[in-house]
């Protein structure tokens, strides 16, 4: 009903499918106060990044959208950890019953980052659904000529809240897309991959209880 898209400079969009989408209030779109230091850069360059957000209701449930591009890099573990907290602050002050948080996040299961966003009680769904299924998403060769995948870790993510029944479990399902080699199309050179990132597509079903409480 909704997808998310995440450019290196800095652009993140979220398109909707006006069908089944409903647009409430004004979307937010702002950078990080959490970025990298200016003595890991060239003089007069600033690395910024950010989030956009918006609020809805898709198929009459309503939700957060939000949709995000941390900082990449080994040395940046902490600036990631400082923007997830933004991140976790934003949706703790939401009053959306749902909220649906996408992007490339630039860092693994177990990381600083992952931490803050699992101890805000945002839910990994690729975790959450296929525990066994490694879901790696990056990263194709930089030319994206390779043949063969070469996709070795998973950083980014469908986080979600709200969707959990009762029993704790989440209810729906979660694929990788563009992870295989006849995802490749056409290039100026050969066969490339559309992406160095493998995508994530995800259907989520609202548990009957939470239906049952929001018409009441």
């Amino acid at each position: 009903h909704f997808k998310s898209s995440v450019n290196n400079l800095g652009g993140d969009v979220l398109l909707v499918n006006e069908r089944t989408v409903r647009l409430l209030g004004d979307s937010i779109g702002t950078t990080f106060a959490t970025n990298v230091p200016a003595e890991y850069l060239p003089e007069g360059l600033a690395l910024l990044r950010g989030y956009v957000s918006r609020k809805a209701t898709i198929d009459g449930a309503e939700m957060l959208l939000v949709n995000t591009h941390l900082e990449s890099g080994d040395l940046f573990g902490e600036v990631r950890a400082g923007q997830a907290l933004e991140l976790a602050a934003l949706i703790g002050a939401s009053s959306a019953p749902r909220v649906v948080l996408t992007g490339d996040f630039n860092d693994v299961q177990g990381s600083t980052m992952y931490g803050v966003l699992a101890g805000a009680n945002l839910v990994d769904t690729w975790a959450a659904l296929r525990p066994r299924d490694a879901g790696f998403t990056c990263c194709q060769a930089a030319d994206l000529l390779n043949r063969r995948s070469v996709l070795n870790q998973r950083i980014d993510y469908i986080w979600t809240r709200g969707f959990t029944r009762p029993s704790g479990k989440l209810g729906g399902e979660i694929q990788l897309i563009s992870a295989r080699p006849d995802a490749r199309v056409r290039g100026a050179f050969g066969l490339i991959w559309p992406s160095d990132h493998a995508g994530l597509v995800a259907t989520l079903n609202v548990p009957e209880s939470r239906e049952r409480e929001e018409h009441h």
